[in-house]
């Protein structure tokens, strides 16, 4: 695992030593174990290095195969053993994840990416054909930057280095904004108009002749049909504990989030019990737990307990009462997504500790159907003319969720509907759609009108995303994958690109999962009254009790109400707000969300918390173009320490 930079001139002109030397010191201290560069007329390549799995301490940096290609890599390969036996006359047993990505291309172009499952990104120099390619992994948790300017392509892992680099800070996206805001970002959009990312599941290549974009990997529309319940049961189980063996690779403990929710214990107990058994590579577990002595509703000790007792080890507890005043203020120029609060203090607290390797709980809700309205899996009665099944299976879906049975059949037959018939209704839904079920919270909060462009772009982006779902031959999985790139779209899977601390990893995103999820019948995921039902028989197995029969987490409601409340009037007065100003929220609005009409009691906690982290990051990009220093912030100092003690900033 790795940072990863370069730029690529098709003039083929000389790089200057001291550029090579400029990135390096910007990226040493998100790779510390070392690394290396490729340099040539018109091409830089580096890369850093940081050692997790057992092969990294023996992968070149950069890779450099008999052909010439050059490769550096940014990642993990969960299905190393499948590509060995691919490849086992070409490489040695022990080959590396990266040399393995660059055999792929050798044989099969980038095509061969779509055999590489995985957390990855990668950038790799095709010398026989003269082009640069850029390729992520299908969901993006390893990001990669790029620019593509008149002369040349410069990319990195860190977008706040790249920025610096080719000067581009002032450009602002506005699709990006507005699309932040609303908790749908387009896959390739970043703050900067300039700069883009590369998409999940999707190949660049850059040379004289142009660019291509190629997608590599679609979710497959295979089916997988059992006689017996508990066979799927014994299928969920050995796929995840695939997902988490995967990410147990490595040399060093392991760090685990726990929250005491099911998604979060599930990963916790699950790993615990491979470590035991000695059936992978890491030696320990350590997990880290958030915790609060001034909001009962929201404290989950007593959960955490369960699982600790379970596992005969203490979690590490971080406080979150004091949380809403810490946030990066070397970083929060940035981007608008940076980790804040809570997610900040977490990530301080396991880098402050040694840990490079962080599993999270993230996605189990979307994956395993956390949804007390999951009517739609009854639309697979009708692919088998089961029309009196279908509305048996309504009836008892409009008991569980207390919804007119004439309601849930409108909703999904509309889903059931060829696409053609849908296309004109879901594109002037799909904003909405995804704003509302994203942000949690109604949309009349922000007023775009001052930049109507953006919003007519981003739902023209909506749709294109939504359209890629539409490929699924199933229409009860297409409402599973829609979910899923929403939780894409978020940000929040993505390995923070600012921060020299643990890499983020989520078992529940792992491809295989997600495949296997897609594959069942849908109504077994998910039963009238019982959300996740399969979940909990399953993994039953090696959950505490108290976990496996818990309905849902605390009420989080109150806590970030006090939280944002004082972050959101620290702020100050509407009028002095960068969001107002440049157009993206209406005064009213604001003064309406800081009065309480908007408030977060009712389900706006989360847009209350895009405004804020949104104003912020406005606020540090305007100071710091007017700073006398243009490499404040800039990411070649460690941006979570100080004097090697972390720092808070707090608001006034």
């Amino acid at each position: 695992m790795s940072a990863q930079a370069g730029v690529f001139y098709m003039d083929r002109r000389p790089i200057p030593l001291e550029v090579v030397e400029r990135i390096d010191d910007a990226l040493a201290d998100f790779g510390p174990d070392g690394g290396g560069s490729h340099l040539e007329p018109g091409l830089l390549m580096l890369s850093r290095a940081l050692h997790i799995t057992p092969e990294d301490e023996r992968e070149e940096r950069p890779l450099v195969s008999p052909a010439g290609r050059v490769l550096t890599w940014d990642g993990r390969l969960d299905n190393r053993d499948d590509l060995l036996l691919q490849f086992h006359r070409d490489l040695e047993i022990d080959a590396t994840d990266g040399a393995l990505a660059l055999a792929a291309f050798e044989r099969w172009g980038v095509d061969g990416f779509a055999r590489l499952i995985g957390d990855w990104s990668l950038a790799l120099w095709d010398a026989p054909e003269r082009r640069l390619v850029l390729a992520s992994d299908y969901m993006g948790v390893r990001p990669l930057y790029y620019r593509r300017a008149a002369d040349h392509v410069a990319w990195s892992s860190s977008l706040g280095e790249l920025i610096l680099r080719e000067g581009v800070k002032d450009d602002l996206d506005d699709v990006f904004v507005v699309g932040f805001l609303v908790g749908f970002v387009p896959a390739d959009r970043t703050p900067y108009l300039p700069v883009r990312s590369v998409t999940p599941a999707h190949a660049l290549s850059f040379s004289a002749a142009g660019t291509t974009c190629h997608r590599f990997y679609e979710y497959p529309a295979n089916t997988v049909r059992y006689r017996h319940e508990w066979e799927y049961e014994e299928h969920l189980r050995d796929v995840f504990a695939r997902a988490v063996g995967a990410r147990l690779r490595s040399t060093r403990p392991v760090w685990a989030d726990l929250s005491g929710g099911l998604d979060s214990s599930s990963v916790v107990c699950l790993a615990d019990w491979l470590i035991r058994r000695g059936v992978v590579d890491a030696l320990r577990l350590r997990t880290v737990s958030m915790v609060s002595d001034e909001s009962p509703e929201v404290d989950e000790r007593r959960f955490i307990a369960v699982v600790d007792e379970a596992r005969s080890s203490n979690s590490e507890l971080v406080a979150i009462d004091d949380v809403g005043s810490v946030y990066d203020g070397d970083l929060s120029w940035v981007t608008p997504a940076s980790p804040r609060w809570a997610s900040l203090a977490k990530l301080r607290r396991v880098h402050l500790l040694g840990g490079k390797l962080l599993m999270t709980g993230q996605g189990g809700d979307v994956v395993l159907a956390n949804d007390p309205d999951w009517s739609h899996a009854a639309l697979e009665c009708l692919d088998r003319w089961e029309v009196l099944t279908f509305l048996r299976q309504l009836h008892a879906w409009a008991l569980a969720t207390k919804k007119p049975v004439a309601a849930l059949l409108a909703a999904n037959l509309r889903v059931a509907l060829p696409t053609s018939w849908r296309a004109t209704a879901r594109a002037r839904r799909s904003l909405w759609m995804a704003s509302s079920r994203s942000a949690g919270c109604q949309t009349d909060v922000l007023s775009f009108t001052a930049k109507a462009d953006a919003l007519n772009e981003l739902r023209q982006a909506v749709y294109a995303e939504a359209a890629a779902v539409e490929k699924s031959t199933r229409a009860t999985v297409r409402f599973l994958l829609s979910r899923l790139i929403r939780c894409s779209a978020e940000r929040g899977l993505q390995t923070p690109s600012e921060l020299c601390g643990p890499r983020l990893t989520h078992p529940y995103m792992d491809r295989r999962l997600v495949e296997c999820v897609c594959a069942f019948p849908q109504s077994v995921l998910n039963l009238p009254g019982e959300t996740r039902s399969l979940m909990r028989r399953a993994f039953g197995r090696f959950l505490p009790p108290r976990i496996a029969s818990r309905f849902s987490k605390g009420y989080a409601a109150p806590y970030w109400s006090r939280v944002l409340s004082a972050v959101f009037t620290g702020l100050g007065a509407p009028s002095h707000w960068e969001l107002i100003k440049q157009g993206f929220v209406s005064e009213a609005a604001l003064e309406n969300a800081l009065r309480g009409e908007h408030s977060v009691h009712q389900r706006s906690e989360q847009i209350v918390g895009m405004l804020v982290g949104a104003e912020r990051w406005l606020r540090a990009h305007a100071a710091l173009s007017t700073s006398s220093s243009p490499e404040r912030g800039a990411a070649h100092s460690n941006p979570t320490q100080k004097g090697g003690e972390y720092h808070e900033v707090r608001e006034a």
